[in-house]
């Protein structure tokens, strides 16, 4: 995350001044889409096609993309031949692939997220969801008070004995 911040800050400082932030944005997560796809679904495809002996690239693509949008169908498997070379090896290397390749799909998804003009579930809220949310209604006037308020809690309604008592009548 803090290349991908990096980068933002790149862009904005090279950018901002001709373009709204928005479009930075924007640019900024297609630049690391192009990238999340050509290091994790068309680089590994080409490695799946030539090490597996029934896929072609469009299979291999296939098993890319149904297995980090986490769909994972289970009709490819790679490494499924028993007399396939090196095979425990390839196994590990291809679970280490889908940990990192679903890391970075949710990189994705988080700086999608960063972008407020693009959360388009904020527009499939119903205006009397927030009127009818009692909850948000007290956490806001709760904070919105200033500053915390006490109350006293008494436990004993007799005089505490380490009180001071007074000898004046």
């Amino acid at each position: 995350m803090i290349v991908t911040t990096l980068m933002l800050q790149c862009f904005n400082s090279r950018l901002g001044h001709l373009y709204q932030p928005f479009n930075i944005r924007l640019l900024h997560l297609g630049v690391v889409i192009l990238i999340i796809v050509i290091l994790y679904f068309v680089i590994p495809a080409a490695i799946f096609a030539n090490i597996e002996p029934d896929w072609n690239f469009l299979d291999a693509f296939y098993y890319c993309y149904i297995s980090l949008t986490t769909i994972g169908l289970g009709d490819y498997i790679p490494g499924d031949s028993p007399d396939q070379k090196l095979r425990p090896l390839y196994k590990v290397a291809t679970t280490g692939y889908l940990l990192l390749g679903l890391i970075f799909m949710m990189l994705a998804l988080a700086i999608l997220y960063d972008i407020p003009q693009l959360n388009v579930g904020l527009h499939f809220l119903m205006k009397s969801d927030d009127a009818d949310d009692s909850e948000k209604v007290r956490l806001h006037t709760a904070i919105a008070s200033s500053g915390p308020k006490y109350t006293q809690h008494l436990d004993e309604t007799t005089p505490n004995a380490l009180s001071p008592v007074s000898d004046c009548p």
